[in-house]
């Protein structure tokens, strides 16, 4: 099957939803950052664990979900995009779970309007 979307289209549609609905989130990712190595030159140091969501996004939810009550209460969400033919690798499962574990919210998404529905539903942004 052939790739309609690509992650990175979903990623910066997700990103642009986001951004427009004025919820604070943050782009995360794994690639590592050079910094200053003793004794001169670069080395590089990642800045998330393997499997991290591609991005972390605290929404204002009003909603019962799972027999809790959430009014005007900030959770955190982790947020992965995926291709239309894109899979969770075994460390993003591991992540799924750990976030979870910890009583983050994490969703996989193949289009901003995936994002958008799990916020409409969750209360953290209106119905147009």
């Amino acid at each position: 099957m052939k790739q309609k979307v690509p992650e990175s289209g979903v990623l910066n549609a997700c990103l642009g939803l986001l951004a427009a609905e004025r919820i604070w989130h943050e782009r995360r990712n794994n690639v590592p950052v050079m910094v200053p190595k003793k004794g001169g030159g670069m080395r590089p140091v990642k800045v998330a664990q393997n499997g991290t969501g591609d991005i972390f996004a605290t929404p204002v939810l009003n909603c019962i979900e799972g027999g809790l009550r959430y009014e005007h209460e900030i959770v955190p969400l982790w947020v992965e995009c995926k291709s239309d033919s894109g899979k969770q690798s075994y460390a993003q499962i591991d992540f799924e779970k750990q976030v979870k574990a910890a009583g983050h919210q994490y969703i996989v998404v193949r289009s901003s309007d995936e994002l958008k529905r799990w916020l409409i539903d969750h209360g953290a942004m209106r119905e147009n």
